[in-house]
């Protein structure tokens, strides 16, 4: 007779089933790995300029916007993330990975495009909330497939940080 350990309910949320009933990923294809990829490069291409421009355009453009306001964006995006990507991610868990990806990008665009009407502080928490929203979305989704494309999931992060790090050296 074999043996069969249950899954512990912290690690699983399908702790009624053994290890060995629980369903397995299904390994990302070469031809997603390279679109998120691909994605990840240009997405990490436009995030880079909140190191570097986005304080200078929001002082330039956004005149009353002092380094207060800038620091309270920067705060109001932490508190974003660290309150709401994982009920935001549990609530999109069973929809397609992919698709949401691009959810996520066409968000970050979005919240770009926002910055060109330098109408008031508001505009500029508008963007950061859509930003945020897509930058939890994008980032997740694209990790998590990466990771997914083998057995070998050192290898899919790996992948991961090396075409972000490239992405923003560039």
């Amino acid at each position: 007779r074999e043996l069969r350990r249950p899954v512990s309910s912290k690690c699983n949320i399908l702790a009624s089933k053994t290890m060995d009933e629980a369903p397995r990923e299904q390994p990302t294809s070469l031809r997603v790995l390279l679109l998120v990829l691909g994605s990840l490069l240009f997405i990490g291409l436009i995030s880079v300029q909140l190191g570097s421009t986005y304080t200078a355009y929001i002082a330039f453009n956004f005149h009353g916007v002092g380094t207060e306001g800038i620091g309270l964006l920067f705060a109001i995006n932490s508190l974003l993330i660290v309150f709401f990507q994982t009920p935001l991610l549990h609530v999109l868990r069973s929809l397609n990975r992919v698709i949401l990806m691009g959810v996520g990008a066409f968000l970050l665009a979005l919240g770009f495009y926002v910055l060109i009407f330098p109408y008031g502080f508001w505009v500029l928490i508008l963007y950061c909330v859509i930003y945020t929203v897509g930058e939890m979305i994008f980032m997740s989704m694209a990790q998590l497939l990466s990771y997914s494309h083998s057995r070998k999931k050192g290898q899919g992060l790996g992948i991961f940080q090396a075409v972000n790090a490239v992405s923003m050296i560039i």
